[in-house]
């Protein structure tokens, strides 16, 4: 079993990991966000999506655009859900 994780879902690699665990027979599970997805449909460039290649999708429910913490006179949240080790230096530890 390979696990693939990839807020975004368009990134080449962990597309490309799928793709090559189905060769050899393996069952891949995607860790990704619906609602990332549905805003990269749009997007021409993308032709493979982890969600469409992944053999079991599960969607994290990341907030769109990642933040997680609203702060007083920030116009957008920060620390992102996706990584809790790049959050914890950003953010400090709870």
């Amino acid at each position: 079993m390979l696990i693939v994780a990839s807020t975004s879902g368009t990134a080449a690699l962990p597309v490309e990991l799928c793709l090559r665990a189905a060769e050899r027979g393996l069952t891949s599970v995607a860790l990704t966000v619906d609602r990332v997805l549905d805003a990269a449909r749009a997007a021409p460039s993308v032709r493979k999506r982890l969600a469409d290649v992944g053999d079991i999708v599960i969607d994290s429910a990341a907030p769109y655009g990642d933040g997680l913490l609203r702060m007083d006179g920030v116009e957008h949240p920060c620390c992102p859900f996706s990584g809790h080790r790049r959050g914890d230096r950003a953010c400090g530890r709870w």
